[in-house]
């Protein structure tokens, strides 16, 4: 998935406005908030993940070339789909 100016200005500019992300890949769905967000090339975006099993880590990287989709939900109840 490319990443597109509009997604990171929503990283960037939204961060507090955002409610939950999650982020679809071909045979999975992670669930979270965004808890940190570089501007370095490359661009990424970290999760805190809002359900966690065990000893499972409770941060989860966005790996944006295998996203297939982004979906994200806003304080106000505002969905924004990046695919």
């Amino acid at each position: 998935m490319e990443v597109s100016k509009e997604l990171r200005m929503t990283f960037n500019n939204d961060v507090q406005n955002i409610r939950s992300v999650d982020v679809t890949y071909e045979d999975d769905t992670v669930s979270g908030f965004p808890s940190k967000v570089s501007n370095d090339d490359p661009f990424s975006v970290t999760l805190t993940k809002h359900n966690t099993v065990g000893n499972e880590d409770p941060e989860h990287d966005i790996d944006f070339d295998a996203a297939v989709q982004i979906q994200i939900e806003y304080r106000d109840g505002e969905i924004e789909t990046f695919e």
